[in-house]
């Protein structure tokens, strides 16, 4: 890999939140299962819950399910009611993430956060966590109009005064590679969270890691 296309040499990393930072999955799953299931769904309709962990909300039941925008809005409505989201257990890291993020940070790299999460819940996770001195910018869904996860990339990009080839995203869906090919950056896509490495190599990421200590070795070893 020449220099300029190597992770380790890009100064600005941009992580997702749910299933990449913090284990978000548990609690997320069961709330949307209840909520599906109150509004109709077998078990067998439902197939893989955890595919409704990434996209955003309201939307995610209608792209998933097909249900009506009114149905996906009722859904919704449901599953925030029942998502324990202030529940510390809820969001926690991924065991040595927040090592990484330190260790990061010492090697001089800007990190920054590109979420589909609601503000008000990314930014009570992000206090409750202790992670606002690590990252010089955090990005949340109301702050893009329909533009995705591709927009939320371009935003850290001004607001760090980065250009696409000094960043590179770090997520564990398909919106996440997606999107940072969509912004013209680099892409690592991570199995630890969520979804499995067909999905990341499908969507066109530059390199899959299965560990937080791999994710490490492609940052900064």
């Amino acid at each position: 890999m020449v220099q300029e296309n190597d992770p380790r040499y890009r100064p600005v990393i941009i992580f997702d939140f749910d299933g990449t930072l913090a284990d978000t999955e548990g609690y997320i799953v069961a709330a949307a299962t209840q909520a599906l299931s109150e509004a109709g769904f077998t078990p067998e309709q439902m197939g893989d819950v955890s595919r409704v962990v990434g996209p955003p909300y309201p939307g995610a039941f209608a792209a998933i399910y097909g249900v009506s925008e009114e149905e996906d809005l009722a859904i919704t409505k449901r599953y925030f009611e029942l998502y324990d989201w202030k529940n510390p257990a809820s969001h926690e890291l991924y065991p040595g993430m927040r090592a990484l993020l330190e260790d990061l940070t010492k090697h001089g790299k800007k990190l920054a956060i590109a979420s589909s999460k609601t503000r008000m819940r990314l930014g009570f996770c992000i206090e409750d966590l202790a992670l606002d001195s690590l990252f010089s910018c955090v990005f949340a869904k109301e702050d893009v109009d329909g533009g995705g996860k591709a927009k939320l990339i371009r935003m850290v990009m001004e607001e760090l005064g980065a250009s696409a080839d000094q960043c590179v995203m770090i997520g564990d869906r398909f919106y996440d590679i997606q999107g940072a090919r969509a912004a013209g950056t680099a892409s690592i896509g991570v199995t630890f969270g969520t979804h499995k490495r067909a999905e990341l190599e499908e969507a066109g990421a530059d390199a899959v890691v299965d560990s937080i200590d791999e994710l490490h070795e492609v940052l900064l070893a």
